[in-house]
Protein backbone atom coordinates (compact mmCIF):
# COMPACT_ATOMS: atom_id res chain seq x y z
CA UNK A 1 0.00 0.00 0.00
CA UNK A 2 2.57 2.23 1.05
CA UNK A 3 4.71 1.76 -2.71
CA UNK A 4 1.46 2.29 -4.16
CA UNK A 5 1.02 5.69 -2.67
CA UNK A 6 4.75 6.64 -3.22
CA UNK A 7 4.39 5.85 -7.21
CA UNK A 8 0.99 7.41 -6.99
CA UNK A 9 2.41 11.16 -6.11
CA UNK A 10 5.57 10.79 -7.64
CA UNK A 11 3.23 10.79 -10.69
CA UNK A 12 1.34 13.95 -9.95
CA UNK A 13 4.52 15.65 -8.85
CA UNK A 14 5.88 14.41 -12.65
CA UNK A 15 2.48 15.64 -14.30
CA UNK A 16 2.77 19.30 -12.84
CA UNK A 17 6.91 19.82 -13.72
CA UNK A 18 6.08 18.83 -16.99
CA UNK A 19 2.99 20.94 -17.29
CA UNK A 20 5.13 23.66 -15.80
CA UNK A 21 7.75 23.06 -18.98
CA UNK A 22 5.04 23.34 -21.36
CA UNK A 23 3.78 25.93 -20.35
CA UNK A 24 6.53 27.71 -19.65
CA UNK A 25 7.79 26.90 -23.07
CA UNK A 26 4.68 28.26 -25.08
CA UNK A 27 4.01 31.56 -23.20
CA UNK A 28 7.42 32.76 -21.59
CA UNK A 29 10.24 31.61 -24.28
CA UNK A 30 12.28 34.62 -25.06
CA UNK A 31 12.26 35.91 -28.56
CA UNK A 32 14.74 33.88 -30.41
CA UNK A 33 17.64 35.25 -32.59
CA UNK A 34 17.58 35.20 -36.51
CA UNK A 35 20.25 32.80 -38.09
CA UNK A 36 22.30 34.87 -39.76
CA UNK A 37 22.70 38.36 -39.65
CA UNK A 38 19.58 40.65 -40.33
CA UNK A 39 19.14 43.99 -41.99
CA UNK A 40 15.53 45.71 -41.41
CA UNK A 41 14.30 49.25 -42.21
CA UNK A 42 11.42 51.26 -40.76
CA UNK A 43 11.20 54.61 -38.53
CA UNK A 44 9.73 53.33 -35.39
CA UNK A 45 10.33 50.13 -32.77
CA UNK A 46 7.95 48.10 -30.57
CA UNK A 47 9.35 47.06 -27.19
CA UNK A 48 11.16 44.41 -28.25
CA UNK A 49 13.11 46.66 -31.00
CA UNK A 50 11.63 45.56 -34.09
CA UNK A 51 10.61 47.59 -36.83
CA UNK A 52 6.89 48.42 -36.31
CA UNK A 53 6.85 49.92 -39.78
CA UNK A 54 9.44 48.03 -41.94
CA UNK A 55 9.17 47.75 -45.49
CA UNK A 56 11.44 48.20 -47.91
CA UNK A 57 10.21 51.26 -50.41
CA UNK A 58 10.04 54.74 -48.45
CA UNK A 59 8.70 57.66 -49.12
CA UNK A 60 9.76 59.74 -45.89
CA UNK A 61 12.95 60.10 -45.58
CA UNK A 62 13.70 62.01 -41.89
CA UNK A 63 13.90 59.41 -39.29
CA UNK A 64 14.59 56.81 -41.38
CA UNK A 65 17.13 54.12 -39.13
CA UNK A 66 18.27 50.36 -40.44
CA UNK A 67 18.58 47.62 -37.67
CA UNK A 68 20.80 44.70 -38.08
CA UNK A 69 19.93 41.93 -35.89
CA UNK A 70 22.76 39.91 -34.91
CA UNK A 71 22.73 35.86 -34.84
CA UNK A 72 23.69 35.67 -31.09
CA UNK A 73 24.76 38.31 -28.28
CA UNK A 74 27.99 39.44 -29.16
CA UNK A 75 30.87 37.88 -27.01
CA UNK A 76 33.33 40.64 -27.16
CA UNK A 77 33.89 44.05 -28.18
CA UNK A 78 34.24 44.01 -32.37
CA UNK A 79 34.57 46.87 -34.87
CA UNK A 80 32.31 47.51 -37.61
CA UNK A 81 31.23 49.35 -41.00
CA UNK A 82 28.35 50.23 -42.01
CA UNK A 83 27.91 51.50 -45.42
CA UNK A 84 25.33 52.92 -47.71
CA UNK A 85 25.77 53.12 -51.58
CA UNK A 86 23.42 54.53 -54.44
CA UNK A 87 23.40 51.93 -56.78
CA UNK A 88 22.87 54.50 -59.77
CA UNK A 89 26.24 55.83 -59.78
CA UNK A 90 27.91 54.09 -57.02
CA UNK A 91 28.44 57.07 -54.81
CA UNK A 92 29.00 56.04 -50.79
CA UNK A 93 26.07 58.22 -49.13
CA UNK A 94 26.75 57.20 -46.07
CA UNK A 95 29.94 55.44 -44.08
CA UNK A 96 29.66 55.02 -40.21
CA UNK A 97 32.50 53.20 -38.08
CA UNK A 98 30.89 50.86 -35.20
CA UNK A 99 32.48 49.75 -31.78
CA UNK A 100 29.87 46.80 -30.49
CA UNK A 101 30.28 45.71 -27.02
CA UNK A 102 30.07 42.40 -25.33
CA UNK A 103 26.52 41.36 -24.81
CA UNK A 104 24.83 43.41 -27.48
CA UNK A 105 21.94 41.58 -29.92
CA UNK A 106 21.93 44.16 -32.47
CA UNK A 107 22.39 47.56 -33.89
CA UNK A 108 20.09 50.42 -34.83
CA UNK A 109 21.87 53.09 -37.04
CA UNK A 110 20.21 56.50 -38.19
CA UNK A 111 20.65 56.66 -41.74
CA UNK A 112 20.49 60.22 -41.79
CA UNK A 113 18.76 60.27 -45.39
CA UNK A 114 16.92 63.69 -45.64
CA UNK A 115 19.19 65.04 -48.35
CA UNK A 116 18.87 61.73 -50.40
CA UNK A 117 17.45 61.97 -53.99
CA UNK A 118 15.06 58.85 -54.85
CA UNK A 119 16.34 55.88 -55.96
CA UNK A 120 17.92 52.67 -54.94
CA UNK A 121 20.80 52.23 -52.59
CA UNK A 122 22.36 49.25 -51.38
CA UNK A 123 23.00 49.03 -47.13
CA UNK A 124 26.48 46.85 -46.21
CA UNK A 125 27.63 45.72 -42.58
CA UNK A 126 30.97 44.67 -42.41
CA UNK A 127 33.18 43.46 -39.89
CA UNK A 128 36.66 42.25 -40.55
CA UNK A 129 36.44 42.64 -44.27
CA UNK A 130 33.39 40.37 -44.35
CA UNK A 131 29.85 41.46 -45.19
CA UNK A 132 27.84 40.08 -42.70
CA UNK A 133 24.69 41.55 -43.75
CA UNK A 134 23.43 43.05 -47.10
CA UNK A 135 20.02 44.82 -48.77
CA UNK A 136 18.97 47.49 -50.28
CA UNK A 137 16.28 50.08 -49.43
CA UNK A 138 14.61 52.36 -52.26
CA UNK A 139 13.56 55.66 -51.38
CA UNK A 140 11.02 57.39 -53.79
Amino acid sequence: MRKTIIIFYSAIIIFFILVFIIINNLFFRPISSPKNYEMTFGYRTNDYLAFVDSAPIFTTRDGLKAQISFPELAKGDFEAKFKVTRLSDGVIVRELKIKNKAGVSGQIIDLSAASWPSGSYECTYESNNKVLAKKNLMLQ
